[in-house]
């Protein structure tokens, strides 16, 4: 008699568990990622260097898809824009996941260095490839007083640590 309570309790307990991604999940963003290709604009050259080394690791914080990147002697909480000198410092950030965790977006106001006035508007935006890599674009625009002067767009491929 008991058995037949728990198989149905069992039952209903499996379709309210929610269906989530695990960490490291093949099939979403979360996990650790290193950088292994860079292209500028129509993708002809690849300008990473092996020594660029520079990772970002997803996961899940509540409702929301948070991480840090890394690069030197820098990790920091993702999203951020990576100097040579460290994290530039960002006057606002917004950042969008979709809700099977396959696809983000985040969006950048980067303040400008002292002794400059050009504010850099960043937008990456983060895709699971169908051959298991991570895409991401980066368009950058430059707003000077106000108005934008210009931009350009890069790509950036990252490869899941452990399956090189």
């Amino acid at each position: 008699m008991r058995k037949r309570r728990i198989l149905p309790v069992l039952l209903l307990a499996l379709l309210l568990t929610p269906l989530v991604p695990a960490e490291g999940d093949g099939a979403t963003l979360l996990g650790r990622w290193t950088l292994s290709e860079q292209y500028y604009e129509d993708g002809r050259h690849d300008f990473h260097e092996g020594d660029d080394a520079l990772t970002v690791t997803f996961r899940k914080e509540g409702n929301a898809l948070a991480g840090t990147v890394s690069w030197g002697a820098h990790t920091v909480r993702w999203p951020a824009y990576p100097t040579p000198r460290g994290p530039a410092v960002l006057e606002s950030q917004q950042v969008e996941a979709a809700a099977d965790l396959r696809t983000a977006t985040a969006r950048l106001r980067v303040a400008p260095p002292e002794g400059d006035d050009t504010v850099l508007l960043v937008e990456e935006r983060w895709e699971l490839g169908e051959d298991g890599r991570l895409v991401c674009t980066v368009a950058i625009r430059f707003e000077r007083q106000g108005e934008e002067r210009g931009g350009f767009r890069w790509t950036r491929i990252f490869e899941r640590e452990g399956r090189r």
